[in-house]
């Protein structure tokens, strides 16, 4: 039987916004996600969480697993109620988890801390009335960048960026523009033209970068770092402010960065560079590089 963990928001939001190529979802797999809303009827009706669907019951109440769920073969299982926050909560989130549980999950069944009353509030723009769901619904379905830092730094590609209704919607108020040409924008940008070549010193804009980034979140905003497609050389200035704002290592930094986003994929030039970033932050260098996973 697998066991029951909670699932913070902010990893929720960034399964549903995961891509495999930046152009299909992967909630466009089946196998993917099965996402579960556990309150009452009307509730859900009214709205929920994107592509959730509401928890099945029987005749006399009883909770049933939902038809065709193979809930043995979902890489991420989450269940959610109004606002579940402990795994000793007695709350329907709590009591469905436990069925998927012993149902032939082969991995954790994630509750959803803090319910739709917590993820609604951070992320409102994800709420809907749609229940069914097509294939062709879920080949075209709109990611938002990957949150780095909850309500603070993001990491994206050009298309999310240009959008300017989602960078509304996300309350973006500056943006790291990671290629050489930058489009125009209403919000404030920080250039870094840089080619994802092995021969780019991305390093020589590194400083300023987090010096941009830090000004904003300091004053409360939210900054997006982007690229062509938000995997190298975004995904490389991410890593190197979290190496700074939180006084991480390059292995530390680079973990989290990809715990968030499992695209991430920064050049190797780039890895030797956050390397000697590291040893300008702390004197040397503290993270093996050698090791192939970089």
């Amino acid at each position: 039987m697998a066991g029951i963990t909670l699932c913070e928001p902010t990893r929720l939001y960034n399964i549903l916004n995961q891509s495999y190529d930046c152009v299909y979802a992967n909630v466009s797999d089946a196998e993917y996600l099965l996402l579960i809303d556990a309150r009452e009827w009307k509730e859900y009706s009214e709205d929920h969480i994107v592509l959730a669907q509401r928890a099945r019951k029987d005749r006399n109440g009883e909770y049933q697993v939902p038809y065709g769920a193979d809930v043995e073969t979902k890489l991420n299982v989450i269940v959610y109620d109004s606002n579940t926050s402990l795994l000793t909560d007695k709350g329907p989130a709590i009591q469905y988890a436990k069925l998927l549980a012993s149902s032939g999950s082969q991995r954790p069944v994630n509750v959803l801390k803090g319910g739709y009353e917590l993820f609604s509030a951070r992320y409102p723009f994800l709420r809907t009335h749609q229940i069914l769901y097509t294939d062709k619904d879920l080949d075209k379905f709109e990611t938002c960048p990957i949150e780095i830092l909850p309500q603070m730094l993001y990491l994206g590609r050009e298309k999310q960026a240009v959008n300017s209704h989602l960078m509304t919607k996300m309350k973006i108020t500056g943006m790291v523009c990671c290629k050489p040409q930058m489009k125009s924008s209403s919000l404030p940008q920080f250039h870094v033209p840089v080619t994802d070549s092995a021969d780019s010193n991305i390093i020589d804009y590194i400083e300023k970068s987090c010096d941009f980034i830090g000004k904003h979140l300091k004053l409360g905003g939210r900054v997006l770092i982007y690229g062509e497609y938000g995997r190298s050389r975004s995904a490389t200035i991410v890593v190197a402010f979290l190496m700074k704002h939180n006084h991480w290592s390059l292995e530390l930094a680079y973990s989290h960065t990809l715990k968030c986003s499992e695209n991430m994929r920064p050049q190797r030039s780039f890895v030797h560079q956050l390397s000697e970033w590291e040893k300008t932050i702390f004197g040397d260098v503290q993270t093996d590089i050698s090791d192939p996973n970089y």
